[in-house]
């Protein structure tokens, strides 16, 4: 049964904003947590651009790697043998993880006004690819890195100078792809 329509979203809203005040790293992890699994349903009912989860993962690539290592298989396919309830767990994990990398709404290196910081951007971008290969997420990295430049701010300079300066120094194309598509798929119906 479903009993989302059920939850008071309003107290829920103001419970995650009571515990985004605190700078307990315990309090942080679980609000990440507790954001990560309730993501899908945050996002019909709150800005997620103000989730701890999100800042978390707009200032951290490291985190988002662990997402990617959650949602998407190594590059070598090798999956470890893992009991049925193990399986079931990654399953719900990937599952959290698809949503939230698919749904992404925002770029690193973006202030509040929607600048972008070109070399906070592109150190992210660019630790990111380090990740994967230490990681084994290549295969994937690209498609996740074209959709997050997908996401810069449209505003009177659009496309920014940083967009071209960053998919010349790249030079792929799935990276292209996904930034075409990201926009594409952001105009709606």
């Amino acid at each position: 049964r479903d009993f989302t329509p059920r939850i008071d979203w309003y107290y829920i809203g103001s419970v995650i904003e009571d515990l985004d005040k605190s700078e307990d790293p315990e309090i942080i992890s679980a609000l990440i947590q507790i954001e990560f699994f309730a993501y899908r349903a945050l996002e019909h009912h709150r800005d997620i651009n103000g989730l701890r989860l999100i800042k978390e993962l707009m200032s951290k690539p490291e985190m988002l790697m662990e997402l990617m290592v959650m949602a998407y298989k190594s590059d070598d396919g090798n999956d470890e043998d893992i009991s049925e309830f193990e399986k079931n767990n990654k399953m719900l994990l990937a599952h959290c993880s698809l949503q939230i990398l698919y749904n992404f709404p925002c770029c690193p290196g973006v202030d509040n006004r929607g600048n972008v910081i070109l070399d906070k951007l592109r150190t992210y971008i660019y630790r990111l690819y380090e990740l994967s290969v230490e990681r084994h997420r290549s295969n994937v990295v690209d498609m996740i890195v074209g959709n997050l430049l997908g996401n810069l701010p449209r505003n009177g300079s659009y496309p920014q100078d940083v967009l071209g300066e960053i998919v010349e120094e790249l030079k792929s194309d799935t990276v292209d792809d996904h930034i075409r598509m990201r926009i594409f798929n952001s105009r709606g119906v």
